[in-house]
């Protein structure tokens, strides 16, 4: 009976054991949440990295601009170059032409001698050297060529009078009176403040480049008189700032802007 007590009150126990419940896991803290100074820095620095990237695509564009207008500025000043040596080409050519069309003017001068008294010849020459005299010799180099030139076209009619070609004298002296009103004129623009109206001696023959307007004074603002068609041909007679004064085939005087012009 004992053994038999023995045996329940385990067995009791052994299913005590068997039901009992598993104690429960500690709960888990919950998950950290960053604070919000923490926030606000994560926040300014994403925004000050999407600024950075669209400024470095802005520098990008900016640069690949700046080379391609580098390249056309290249292009042009290579064209530039090209077209300045075949412009001292061609000056050279038309000196030897102006030279050659001079010698030939006076040959036929010489037949007025009869028409023109020595008296006339001697009066111009000594008048144009009078001009000569009371010019002031300058540091610039347009006046100074034009002065000097006067100066061979003087000594040059007083030889040609002395070979009794009175038309070719008076000729002369006239040609170095001529470059003496001009330098004369360049040396009241030189004169000139910026802005002012300049004479361009002699006229310069230009082509319009593109369809253009002509306007009254050199502004956009001032009145419309007209237009002229891409490849017409003006003479220049004055500047002002970037217009240029212009007199058409008809006679029309105008502004038109020096970007339409060559």
């Amino acid at each position: 009976m004992r053994r038999e007590g023995s045996l329940v009150v385990s067995l009791v126990l052994l299913l005590s054991g068997c039901t009992a419940k598993s104690p429960e896991p500690p709960p888990q803290p919950p998950p950290s949440q960053p604070a919000p100074a923490e926030t606000q820095v994560v926040d300014s620095l994403r925004e000050e990295v999407v600024r950075l990237k669209t400024e470095l695509a802005q520098a990008r564009a900016s640069l690949s601009a700046s080379q391609d207008e580098h390249a056309l500025l290249e292009g042009a000043l290579s064209e530039r170059g090209e077209e300045s040596a075949a412009l001292e080409e061609s000056n050279a050519s038309l000196e030897l032409e102006l030279a050659s069309a001079l010698e030939a003017l006076l040959r036929a001068q010489a037949s007025l001698r009869n028409v023109q008294s020595r008296a006339f010849a001697v009066s111009r020459i000594a008048e144009v050297r009078v001009q000569l005299e009371a010019v002031r010799r300058h540091d610039d180099e347009a006046l100074t060529a034009r002065i000097e030139r006067a100066a061979e076209f003087l000594a040059r009619a007083d030889q040609t009078l002395a070979n009794d070609n009175i038309g070719g004298a008076a000729y002369l002296a006239d040609r170095a009176g001529e470059l003496l009103r001009q330098a004369r004129t360049v040396a009241e623009i030189r004169g000139k403040q910026p802005g002012e109206m300049i004479p361009i001696v002699p006229p310069r023959s230009m082509e319009v480049q593109t369809s253009a307007n002509l306007r009254r004074e050199p502004s956009t603002e001032s009145p419309r008189l007209g237009g002229v068609e891409s490849g017409t041909q003006v003479e220049a007679i004055a500047r002002q700032g970037d217009w240029f004064q212009i007199v058409t085939d008809a006679g029309t005087k105008a502004w038109i802007h020096r970007a339409l012009v060559r």
